[in-house]
């Protein structure tokens, strides 16, 4: 499988920059998963993204009877492990292959900052989590591809602070998904260090100083 082209098609990666696409496609590995394997378990804490190429995944969680609550299904073109990936919590839903099914899976480390610098990646997660969240409709079933450009309608806001950490330096970003734009992002430099500093920019304007 070609790994970089089959991201670049994608909407969650379409506007990265040459170099951050490239970066992502090293990171990702396709993953075959025959009927019955785990693609993602709830207790995992953003350890596991994946995005699926073919097949059908389905999602679940332990129902209150002892048996398996099915949530919903993920279909080709969808993402799974977006949750653990914006929050650092488990997911709390399990996520296994209904039939052969093959994926793009990323380490959390490493597909993580590459997306957090990205403020058109992180919009679409974050409308994405939103959707599953909604008590309107699945909390499982994710828009499809071509369905990216709907409104949050009456769904209530969500707050998100996006980090992307370097080993000397951290970048960060809040967004409140009622606005297009993030509400205040800036970064940190120097992490450890005696100099370190911080600047930022926010609806006061801009700021910068010593941590």
């Amino acid at each position: 499988m070609d790994v970089l082209n089959r991201l670049q098609s994608h909407p969650l990666f379409a506007g990265l920059a040459p170099e951050a696409l490239a970066e992502a496609a090293r990171a990702g590995t396709a993953v075959t998963f025959g009927p019955g394997d785990s693609c993602l378990r709830g207790s995992d804490a953003g350890e596991v993204f994946g995005v699926l190429i073919s097949g059908k995944l389905e999602v679940s969680q332990a129902g209150e009877d002892g048996g398996r609550e099915v949530l919903g299904e993920i279909s080709p073109g969808e993402c799974f492990g977006e949750m653990s990936l914006l929050t650092g919590n488990p997911s709390g839903a399990d996520v296994t292959a209904v039939m052969e099914s093959e994926a793009i899976v990323f380490p959390e480390e490493a597909i993580g900052p590459i997306l957090a610098g990205d403020i058109g990646a992180v919009r679409f997660l974050t409308r994405l989590m939103q959707s599953r969240l909604s008590p309107r409709g699945s909390r499982a079933a994710a828009p499809r591809p071509a369905q990216l450009h709907y409104s949050l309608g009456d769904s209530s806001a969500m707050r998100v602070l996006s980090l992307s950490c370097r080993r000397d330096a951290l970048r960060f970003s809040y967004y409140d998904t009622s606005s297009e734009q993030a509400r205040a992002d800036g970064r940190v430099n120097g992490l450890g260090g005696e100099a370190a500093s911080i600047s930022c920019h926010g609806p006061k304007g801009a700021s910068q100083g010593a941590v």
